[in-house]
């Protein structure tokens, strides 16, 4: 049969055990939630380069189509204006239904 004693020794190994697998966990938290920022900082810096990626690109279709137009301006001006004046007739009768 277990004394008093004994009782409270492994009483006292038990809190002992608790209290270190506490601390325990307590660092795993601590890893995790590092490692978790991490990951999101990662994550940010990818959208935000790809997000500019995608500006820089469009910037640069948008800037080449404006050449585009500026050309085609310059050398076809009358069949600019009939084009545009066409362009005003079809949306003008379907805007009007």
């Amino acid at each position: 049969m277990a004394t008093g004693s004994d009782v409270d020794a492994k009483l006292s190994d038990l809190r002992a055990d608790f209290e270190l697998m506490r601390d325990d966990l307590k660092s795993l938290g601590q890893q995790l939630t590092g490692l978790t920022k991490s990951y999101a900082a990662k994550g940010v810096d990818r959208a935000q380069q790809a997000a500019e990626e995608a500006g820089e690109r469009l910037s640069k279709t948008a800037k080449d189509a404006m050449v585009q137009i500026d050309t085609q301006w310059k050398e076809h001006p009358v069949a600019t204006v009939g084009v545009a004046f066409a362009l005003g007739l079809v949306l003008g009768r379907w805007l009007r239904r």
